[in-house]
């Protein structure tokens, strides 16, 4: 289900992968790897770079699941821009 969640929410050209630390979704840019945010669904949180979750999230309640996807892609957005 992470995947096609993350799906709903990617930027057009990025790409999005299920791993052993969650869902890794890699900001791609004219070819080029821009960064990685990693997402844990059972954390209800992420993290930037390709890691395990190691904090517990404070999503719930209808649509948790795409805001956490959310947040996540604009959290790797501002590592790139800044």
């Amino acid at each position: 289900m992470g995947v096609e969640s993350a799906k709903k929410v990617l930027p057009e050209n990025w790409e999005v992968e299920e791993r052993s630390v969650g869902v890794v979704i890699d900001a791609v840019e004219d070819g080029r790897h821009q960064g990685m945010v990693t997402v844990c669904e059972n954390a209800r949180s992420y993290t930037l770079g390709m890691a395990s979750v190691r904090d517990q999230g404070s999503y719930k309640g209808r649509g948790w699941r795409e805001a956490l996807y959310r947040d996540a892609i604009q959290a790797l957005k501002n590592a790139i821009q800044s």
